[in-house]
């Protein structure tokens, strides 16, 4: 049964956050994710903490660089850690302690050693003046393989990362079942998110609909990753209702 108390949806839906807020949910704040150089920061930062009240339990998606991995791999560690510390300056503005980064490994741009070794140092940089109440948790992308992340969280050896689980990326961009990636990275996994596809495209489908054995995927994380947070990044109404259903969730007061 999962814990209620460690789910979270995020800020995409704008029309869930009522409803998210009403049975008491986390709430993942998705809006720096896609930060435009133009953008008037003081009027997100007011607009993101309108939405946040009403929540007690709060993670921070760190932006994305660009196109991600076209662009992420002509910057250098200066410029990328600089692009970082303002997410996580926006984070600390609004009381969060928990970011979320995406990996960026490519395949063809490194091999798996090289990258491993350039990214732990990295983030052993990033982390270097950072509180220990920080946790920075790398989300699997386009990863075709669990292994390197575990690596990377081997090597950095700092409570303050783990690894983010998203369920969808490893569905769509890998051939190795869940269940390997689960039992491989166990409980250095720290943050998952759930949503469905069609094992071939990031669709953020509600948990019911789509290829990926959603009721296995939650029993094994509850078996080998510990106590995670978890972040609904699909329809949390429809997936939360799917959830209780399926006899994986108390159906929270307010539920419809």
């Amino acid at each position: 049964m999962l814990p209620a108390d460690r789910l979270s949806a995020n800020t995409f839906d704008k029309t869930a956050l009522q409803l998210a807020r009403s049975l008491g949910l986390g709430l993942e704040i998705v809006d720096y994710l896609l930060m435009d150089p133009e953008e008037d920061i003081t009027e997100k930062r007011k607009s993101v903490s309108q939405m946040m009240v009403g929540f007690s339990r709060l993670s921070f998606h760190g932006t994305a660089v660009g196109r991600d991995l076209v662009e992420i791999n002509i910057l250098s560690d200066d410029e990328l850690l600089a692009i970082y510390d303002e997410s996580y300056e926006h984070a600390r503005f609004h009381g969060i302690d928990n970011i979320v980064f995406h990996s960026y490994y490519l395949a063809s741009q490194e091999t798996p050693s090289v990258w491993v070794t350039k990214k732990a140092a990295f983030w052993k940089e990033y982390l270097r003046n950072k509180p220990a109440s920080l946790r920075v948790y790398v989300e699997n992308f386009i990863d075709d393989t669990p292994e390197l992340l575990a690596e990377l969280c081997d090597l950095v050896d700092d409570p303050r990362l783990r690894i983010c689980l998203d369920v969808g990326h490893a569905g769509a961009n890998s051939f190795i079942d869940l269940s390997e990636w689960i039992r491989l990275l166990g409980k250095r996994i720290g943050h998952v998110h759930l949503h469905n596809n069609d094992g071939l495209e990031d669709k953020h489908w509600p948990l019911g609909q789509g290829v990926l054995d959603m009721a296995a995927i939650i029993e094994a994380l509850l078996d080998k990753a510990g106590s995670p947070t978890l972040a609904l990044e699909c329809d949390p109404k429809e997936s939360l209702r799917w959830l209780v259903q399926n006899g994986l969730l108390t159906c929270p007061a307010g539920l419809s």
